[in-house]
């Protein structure tokens, strides 16, 4: 594991030089781009993880939480980003509302207004319309951070007023999903439901049933499909190099799963906190993925497609390491900002979501680390209760 104070002091030195000292709680996303509330947000986050926001004053809390409320809503009470990149609208104003909520848990704050959205969910029909017309049953790209988002809303909304109905349309978002679920433990059909877009939109999910301490249905299935995705290098990408989302999706579920079967996890667990480390770049920050398959050698590609576990990750390996081929990505375009980010460059995003798995692997490793990282509090992503089922210092 990383030396946590060799980790924190790089990575906040790192965070510092995306400080945009004129506000004191704007950063810009990476040493090449710009800032916007999302930016802010992930700052806060990293600061938090390594518990530096306990030497914020209140002054400055207070100041920081004041600009966040700044793009609330007060006609439906959500946050909206100034200006708006990405090309769905709704997708964009639910996930700022969503990590504004987090952050001002952090802050410990409150938003201005009420999350008035829920009132279109009241009843268990007006909950399965919303997720059925975004496709959740069905696993469409992206449909599980919309799921999730409706999930937040809901719970924050009961939680801050204690409403009867809202725990009501909680219970039939819960009913949907399980009904809905898929043989591998996600929802859709297909190479895309079963595989690594299946674990992609599900980790939204199931980030509300550890909220709420709900069993997931098929745990085992989900952690036998995640290690057939590991790739030798310890990553869980559909390319090679990694993908920082898809390793913190897969470790998460890895670590809810290790109580059924500790010897076959704990060695994937510790390959990944090796391969995670190679992301960690010289200026301090965590990219994505620094690996270019145009540029890669021919029979290192072949060996990334073809020692997969089975055909169809070998097809869908295969698929996308041929399209950067023929097409290759020469930016990331990430729509929290503006510009596109530059292959390779470390970002806040990476940054907090590699630093957020390398956190939960060690806590869980060792509850001794419970005292240097801080997980979220707040339903969302960053929250975190897995490591304190069945640590491995209990398990030895």
């Amino acid at each position: 594991l990383p030396d946590v104070h060799e980790l924190k002091s790089t990575v906040l030195k790192w965070l510092n030089s995306l400080r945009i000292y004129s506000s004191g709680f704007e950063y810009q996303f990476s040493q090449s781009t710009s800032s916007s509330l999302f930016t802010s947000c992930f700052a806060l986050y990293i600061l938090d993880l390594f518990q530096e926001t306990d030497n914020l004053s209140l002054k400055e809390k207070k100041e920081w939480a004041d600009y966040i409320n700044t793009f609330q809503c007060e006609e439906d009470g959500l946050y909206y980003p100034n200006p708006i990149y990405h090309p769905d609208k709704e997708r964009d104003v639910f996930q700022a509302s969503c990590f504004c909520l987090s952050a001002l848990s952090i802050l410990e704050s409150k938003p201005k207004y009420r999350i008035s959205i829920v009132d279109q969910w009241r009843t268990r029909e007006n909950v399965e319309q919303y997720l059925k017309e975004r496709g959740c049953h069905l696993g469409k790209s992206g449909s599980g951070n919309k799921s999730m988002f409706q999930a937040i809303f809901l719970t924050h909304e009961y939680e801050r007023g204690k409403d009867h109905d809202l725990l009501e349309s909680i219970i039939a978002w819960f009913d949907f999903h399980n009904r809905y679920q898929n043989s591998s433990g996600f929802w859709g059909k297909g190479r895309q439901g079963q595989l690594y877009t299946g674990l992609q939109n599900a980790l939204h999910q199931f980030v509300i049933y550890e909220y709420w301490n709900r069993d997931y249905p098929r745990i085992g299935e989900v952690a036998q499909t995640v290690l057939k995705l590991n790739d030798q290098k310890g990553f869980f990408s559909h390319l090679p190099g990694g993908d920082s989302c898809k390793e913190y999706d897969a470790l998460h579920f890895l670590l809810y799963f290790y109580k059924v079967n500790s010897k076959l996890i704990e060695p994937v667990l510790e390959k990944a906190i090796g391969a995670i480390k190679t992301r960690w770049n010289e200026d301090g920050g965590f990219c994505e993925n620094s690996t270019r398959p145009f540029k890669s050698n021919y029979a290192r590609l072949m060996a990334f497609i073809m020692n997969a576990q089975n055909n169809e990750i070998r097809i869908t390996r295969g698929i996308n390491v041929f399209k950067e081929i023929i097409k290759p990505k020469k930016y990331h375009t990430r729509k929290w900002i503006k510009e596109p980010q530059p292959w390779g460059e470390s970002t806040l995003w990476d940054t907090w979501f590699r630093c957020l798995s390398i956190a939960e692997v060690s806590c869980f490793i060792d509850n001794n680390y419970y005292i240097k990282y801080r997980f979220h509090k707040h339903v969302g992503l960053g929250f975190n209760a897995i490591p304190k089922l069945v640590p491995f210092s209990q398990s030895r």
